[in-house]
């Protein structure tokens, strides 16, 4: 930002500055001065979980990873009749059924333990503290949520449907703050070492775990121990980057299935 020469040598410039602004609203984005990726991307700044990480959440005994679905597009499509008119032969029409994306039926996908893939980006998750301006090691029991990278949804479990794990957008919720706790001995200073044992348990004492029924992944504590047991997996600069660009673009493709939703129909008349 840029402050004015005259308002430098104001008189009151101890009652603060004025820089460079606008009436519209403008959205800004604080980073450090070296990128967290490449920041992380040296071994040995990758030992402990800091928050801003992008990990994979692997379940220990079965190797499987937490991910979402893939994107069934089918139910997402309606048909339509359309009627195209000639507007210099009005006797000349034309009748057929149109396919388009019906933004009414959109929802965000399901959230499972599947088989690794390892260039999947929807097993990419982002660990970020509650308080996002304040970063450095995320601590045993801390409250942090967990974001997927290619929705940039926030993980979290509806009170209406126990035993399994949704995508919202709204962070703030305390359906979306979970603790990572280690088994075990734990670091002096409270940090959480990736490739160790741990725990994922939320505000209400529930755990991810290994499906139990069906597909249920959260539920109350086992007496089995191994199946609450994962591992944080760090993802390196390559495919973390690929993932967070990707998840970029989200918003610009889903006004652009707006635009394109009804474009160029005309309705059968009746």
């Amino acid at each position: 930002m840029h402050v004015y020469d005259e308002i430098t040598s104001h008189n009151n410039i101890f009652d603060g500055l004025e820089v460079n602004g606008s009436e519209s609203a403008s959205n800004f984005r604080v980073l450090r001065f070296m990128d967290h990726l490449e920041y992380k991307n040296s071994e040995e700044n990758n030992i402990y979980v800091e928050s801003g990480d992008i990990v994979k959440i692997i379940h220990k005994r079965t190797g499987k990873v937490l991910s979402i679905n893939s994107r069934n597009l089918e139910p997402m499509i309606s048909v339509k009749e359309v009627l195209f008119k000639n507007d210099i032969d009005e006797t000349s029409r034309m009748r057929f059924d149109c396919k388009f994306m019906d933004m009414s039926k959109l929802a965000p996908p399901n959230v499972k333990l599947a088989n690794f893939h390892k260039y999947d980006i929807g097993e990419l998750w982002e660990i970020q503290r509650v308080n996002t301006l304040k970063a450095g090691f995320v601590n045993s029991g801390e409250s942090v949520r967990i974001k997927n990278i290619s929705s940039g949804l926030f993980l979290y479990e509806e009170e209406n449907d126990p035993g399994h794990l949704h995508l919202t957008p709204n962070g703030r919720r305390k359906e979306c703050f979970f603790k990572i706790k280690p088994k075990g001995s734990r670091d002096n200073q409270g940090r959480i070492k990736y490739n160790s044992l741990l725990k994922i348990k939320n505000e209400y004492e529930l755990y991810l775990q290994e499906a139990f029924e069906g597909d249920h992944i959260f539920g109350s504590k086992q007496i089995d121990d191994t199946k609450l047991l994962f591992t944080l997996q760090f993802a390196n600069e390559t495919v973390a980057g690929a993932g967070k660009r990707l998840a970029s673009l989200h918003p610009s493709l889903l006004k652009f299935y707006v635009f394109l939703q009804n474009w160029g129909i005309i309705a059968k008349p009746y």
